[in-house]
């Protein structure tokens, strides 16, 4: 690493062995013989840290590459508030002094709001004064034009307009070089910006030992922080969770993890994170160090510090732009805060207050970390300005669910994933504002995308709980929100409540002579019904829907698959596979994909139950590519579990066939309990006989290892695993 580092940064060769020592964290730095003789100690004039620099190697052994490039002569370290960019420069200059033999000198511009002094403080620090009537600039030009010596000018974006001064000097004195920090670039040729990013941050919610927490630099900080006043603090199986979602909630800032840090004087670990979870964050962390710059004693005055740096038509924006949670696309941002122009938003991410890619693209985002977002809602708020920008986000990204016709369309499906964190904040907004019309029309429009990603604890509550509350809801969005309960409710096999409400938005779709909401309530009456074995009721449920479908002139496909099933779990394989078949063909003819899968997945099914091994397999796996492409977890749950069966279905299968099916079967456990997929009793028995077939094909222990393997992958690895397996008899 240090070696390819070294190449792409093209570190001149004097300085190469330097740069590896400190890339690769060796202890000591040892100078050549001739370095020895000949360079000087460089005198450092810069502040001394009280506490060690936790973490930061990579960013330490990159800038030394920068500084001692002779092509590059000005180096910007930007961030957002807190991250950490002065206590970096103060590191680096320390570090990569001996390089500068005339000296490396700190010039602190926290307190200068005007560019025309920045020159002014560079030459006080170098112990120049305003004498005589040679103007001040041409001075300190003419005592650096000859020296090796490293400026680090800090906090220098409040000033960013005396950038041309500084540009000036670097072409007046050809060995000097300039480390900046600044929430903003200069925007100055010759500039080499660098991104200090906040610490990497672990997930709280893996199970993760103490030694792999500590490798995180969020982690360490952390503790190291709170050892300084309680030496016996130690990170542990039991504080080490709450540790990880601390810095987790904090966006690995270093500023807000020094600050939560210091509340471990008042509060457990446990306490602490309990807090960060009720609070806002602001008031828990509002105290810091008393040495500090007051910019830097609270998050809320460094973030401050920026947000007073904008003129009024980008603090407008920026305040607007924390209505969103989980970040936005340019066209909403146009939508919900017009006018955002992408000139303001560029301005924003200049300050490090945005994380944004401007483009022409529909996908791409731009982002707050969450602790500045908190900012801008705070003054949202108190300018009486959420009201009316929660109402247009929730408008907008109602307008987006109910956008599409065809709602398996994968492009939408990945678009409200992205979105989600909105979705959930349009709808709690919906709840507390008593905006119960939008809130259900919401919940009718995320149906499918919660049914296809596995979202349907959520979904299912969502929809009860705004249905609940909205007692005078007109009898169509009701009847939406019923039929949206009684769905999940199904496929969480609670058939009870899902039989009632499935009864209650029929009787209101008969009222309304919504005659498609009548054929697919009494469809998944029917499909309830078959799932608890009671063939006549399902049959007749079943035959009524497609009544109705010829009374609409349409050919709908969902029930005749049913009918498919039927036939299938009543033995009638010939019969089953007639009819599955033109259902498939109405399928493609239609253009449907969805139901195309799950048709594939039920023939599938009877090709087995006839025998035709091979050509169930074929069409399985078809059934899984298609199932995938269309993004339902649960058809392509279901259709994974048959075609692992169908794999292993042949008499003597291949030990690395059973293996592999093992894996697909542990992967689709995980996702059942992760999403609370129910198997319907009849379902059930013939992957439980696939299952009893395979165990006896290789030992308990390949099994079991298998088994576990499987549990350990993603659904989207157990397809791809399904998917590189041959489908025809070896």
């Amino acid at each position: 690493m240090a070696e390819l580092l070294a190449h792409h940064l093209e570190i001149v060769p004097d300085a190469r062995d330097v740069f590896l020592r400190r890339a690769r964290a060796e202890p000591s730095v040892v100078r050549s013989a001739s370095s020895q003789q000949s360079a000087p100690v460089s005198p450092l004039h810069v502040p001394v840290p009280l506490t060690p620099l936790i973490g930061r190697a990579t960013e330490v052994a990159a800038l030394w590459g920068y500084l001692t490039r002779p092509d590059i002569r000005l180096v910007t370290l930007v961030g957002p508030p807190g991250v950490g960019k002065t206590r970096l420069s103060i590191q680096v200059a320390s570090e990569v002094g001996e390089r500068f033999p005339d000296g490396v000198w700190f010039v602190a511009l926290a307190a200068v709001r005007e560019s025309d002094l920045v020159v002014p403080a560079i030459a006080r620090v170098l112990g120049l004064t305003e004498a005589g009537t040679q103007p001040l600039a041409e001075r300190l030009q003419t005592a650096l034009r000859s020296k090796r010596a490293l400026l680090v000018l800090d906090n220098l974006e409040q000033v960013v307009a005396a950038a041309p001064q500084i540009t000036a000097l670097l072409a007046a004195c050809g060995q000097v070089k300039v480390l900046v920090t600044s929430r903003v670039p200069l925007h100055a040729y010759g500039e080499h910006e660098y991104l200090v990013e906040p610490f990497a941050i672990p997930d709280w919610l893996s199970a993760v030992t103490p030694e792999r927490l500590i490798e995180f630099e969020a982690v360490r900080l952390f503790v190291a922080r709170v050892q300084a006043f309680k030496p016996q603090f130690a990170l542990t199986v039991d504080t080490g969770p709450a540790i990880a979602e601390v810095c987790v909630r904090l966006s690995g800032l270093p500023l807000a993890i020094e600050l939560a840090a210091a509340r471990i004087r008042q509060f457990t670990p446990n306490a602490l994170v309990a807090q960060l979870r009720g609070d806002t964050l602001f008031p828990l962390l509002s105290t810091g160090p008393r040495d500090l710059p007051a910019r830097q004693q609270t998050l809320h005055n460094a973030i401050t510090w920026s947000y007073n740096l904008l003129d009024p038509a980008q603090q407008r924006l920026f305040r607007h732009l924390g209505v969103f949670v989980g970040g936005w696309t340019l066209a909403a941002a146009t939508a919900v805060c017009a006018p955002a122009s992408v000139d303001t938003l560029n301005a924003l991410g200049d300050h490090q207050l945005i994380r944004q890619e401007v483009d022409d693209q529909p996908g791409s985002r731009g982002t707050m970390l969450e602790m500045i977002r908190e900012y801008a809602l705070a003054e949202l708020t108190a300018r009486h300005e959420y009201g009316a920008l929660a109402q247009a986000h929730a408008t907008y990204f109602l307008q987006l669910a109910e956008a599409v016709d065809d709602k398996s369309e994968p492009a939408w499906l990945i678009q409200m994933e992205q979105e989600h964190d909105n979705l959930r904040a349009a709808l709690r907004w919906a709840l507390a504002y008593d905006a119960h019309k939008i809130g259900l029309r919401l919940c009718a429009g995320l149906q499918w995308f919660w049914e296809s990603h596995g979202h349907w604890i959520e979904g299912r509550q969502w929809t009860e709980i705004i249905l609940a509350a909205a007692a005078d809801a007109a009898p169509q969005h009701r009847m939406k929100a019923l039929r949206c309960i009684a769905e999940f409710a199904w496929k969480q096999g609670d058939y009870v409540q899902a039989g009632r409400r499935f009864t209650e938005a029929l009787t209101l779709a008969e009222a309304l002579q919504d005659t498609r909401t009548i054929v697919y309530t009494t469809m998944l009456l029917g499909k309830i019904a078959l799932d608890q074995g009671n063939l006549a009721a399902a049959a007749a449920l079943l035959h009524k829907s497609v009544a109705v479908c010829q009374v609409l002139g349409e050919e709908v496909p969902a029930p005749r698959m049913h009918l498919g099933e039927l036939a299938l779990m009543t033995g009638a394989y010939a019969q089953a596979r007639q009819i599955l078949e033109e259902t498939l063909a109405l399928c493609e003819a239609t253009g449907e994909l969805f139901m195309a899968a799950a048709t594939l997945r039920w023939l599938g099914e009877t090709l087995l139950a006839q025998g035709d091994h091979q050509g169930a397999r074929k069409l399985l796996r078809e059934g899984v590519a298609r199932s995938r492409s269309t993004g339902h977890q649960r058809v392509l749950v279901f259709t994974l579990t048959v075609f692992a069966g169908a794999v292993v279905s042949r008499p003597h299968p291949q030990a690395d066939d059973v293996c592999a099916a093992a894996r697909i079967w542990g992967a689709v456990e995980v996702v059942r309990e992760d999403i609370g997929m129910f198997v319907p009793a009849a379902n059930q028995t013939r992957f439980d006989q696939a299952i009893a077939y395979a165990r006896t094909q290789i030992s308990a222990e390949a099994w079991a290892a298998a088994w576990e393997q499987g549990r350990a992958l993603s659904l989207e690895q157990a397809t791809t695993l399904a998917l590189d397996l041959p489908t025809a008899d070896v």
